[in-house]
């Protein structure tokens, strides 16, 4: 609290917000992902669950279903994202 105090004297308005480079860095990277693409690119059908234990086993990244499952959605979502992955 004090600290936020110190920077709206000294920064005014600007000092309240947040500096970039704050909050956790992603684990993945695009070249990652794109293994994932390409399992969804096979006529097969996968589970959130089953593209995180293949991301894990090719790439060593761990992602949770429920994270794979809103990458899913934020990049144009796959068919019924909640239960199955399907192109």
């Amino acid at each position: 609290m004090r600290q936020t105090i110190k920077r709206w004297e000294f920064q005014g308005l600007g000092g309240l917000w947040e500096a970039p480079g704050r909050g956790k860095k992603r684990t993945w990277q695009e070249e990652d992902w794109q293994v994932v693409e390409e399992c969804l690119g096979q006529n097969r059908r996968y589970s959130a669950r089953q593209l995180s234990q293949k991301l894990f086993e090719e790439r060593q990244i761990e992602l949770g279903a429920e994270q794979i499952r809103r990458l899913l959605k934020k990049r144009g979502g796959v068919g019924n994202v909640s239960a199955t992955v399907r192109l």
